[in-house]
């Protein structure tokens, strides 16, 4: 899938082609010549254990990481067509699988032609074996499933993920709340660090999972309208900054706010590009697709970039059929 949103699918197997070629040799010229003798070679390899074909299932691990990953350890929305799914469904192209996968959307066209779209933009690239591979229902490019094992679909509002670190800081408005949860839930049970929530009042204040050494502060709004406080900044601004080795930055929050924290965290704080994730969830006077089309929710150049480098360093080939 391509970055056009966070939109890249993956599968299993390049089809190919066979030429063939003849080469005809003298007959005494052959008989003269002795058979040549070659040594024995021993290739060995592992399985990733992420086959889906054999399995009977409709769930499974990933490769869209370094490693092969349970979903739940995906902070960001991943879903699998598995190959006993294809099977049962009797999927035939990309585009009909497209459709069983949610926040996916097809315009139905020829088999083989349809339009796939996620967020309001087309797909037009999409991977196989983590090479780009060219989407168009112009051409009728969707290519057919049979050779594949699996298609794996990244969605999300960033593309990116949250890399390791010593010390995590979070910083977000009532948007991104459920975006927190989901990442402070699935943080390492060793993780150290701190959030920083903007909501309305106490009565929006949620029991979150967490590591032991991430600690939670509510910072209350409470007439303010939203997006025009600057408790978030504050916040931010306030707390000591960590004597830790790897320190990264989740941001999320209304695009002026995300725009200050960003500038702090990497011109005051001096964090690197890999070390920053911040995007805006919203704009004041805008609805989320204006905002979205009209500046790309306030990703900067560092981010894209930052992007291509993460895709191209933990990108893994997906299992062909066996």
């Amino acid at each position: 899938m391509s970055y056009s949103s966070n939109r890249f699918l993956r599968s299993g197997a390049l089809l190919g082609t066979v030429a063939a070629w003849v080469l005809v040799a003298a007959e005494a010229r052959a008989q003269d010549r002795a058979a040549p003798s070659l040594p024995t070679i021993t290739i060995e390899g592992q399985n990733e254990g992420v086959t889906t074909e054999g399995t009977d299932s409709y769930t499974g691990k990933v490769t869209i990481g370094k490693d092969a990953q349970p979903l739940r350890a995906i902070p960001q929305s991943v879903s699998v067509v598995t190959r006993q799914r294809i099977e049962d469904q009797n999927l035939t192209t990309l585009d009909e699988a497209a459709r069983r996968v949610p926040g996916l959307l097809v315009l139905q066209n020829d088999r083989g032609r349809s339009s796939v779209f996620s967020r309001g933009f087309e797909f037009d690239t999409f991977q196989i074996d983590g090479l780009p591979a060219p989407l168009s229902s112009i051409y009728g490019t969707q290519p057919d499933l049979a050779p594949f094992d699996r298609i794996e679909v990244l969605r999300g509002p960033g593309g990116r993920t949250v890399s390791a670190a010593d010390f995590y800081l979070f910083a977000g408005d009532q948007t991104a709340l459920p975006a927190i949860s989901a990442i402070l839930e699935k943080l390492p049970a060793d993780a150290r660090g701190e959030a920083f929530i903007e909501i309305p009042d106490a009565g929006e204040e949620q029991r979150l999972a967490r590591p032991a050494g991430v600690r939670v502060h509510w910072l209350h709004r409470g007439d303010v309208a939203a997006g025009r406080a600057t408790l978030l900044q504050d916040a931010v601004r306030a707390f000591p900054w960590p004597d830790a080795e790897r320190i990264f930055a989740w941001i999320g929050c209304e695009s002026a706010a995300m725009r200050e924290l960003r500038a702090y965290v990497r011109d005051e704080r001096k964090l690197d590009s890999r070390s920053i994730l911040a995007i805006g969830y919203w704009r004041i006077g805008m609805t989320e697709t204006e905002y979205g089309k009209s500046f790309k929710n306030d990703r900067d150049e560092d981010y894209f970039r930052t992007m291509q480098e993460e895709m191209q360093a933990t990108r893994t080939h997906a299992v062909p059929k066996a």
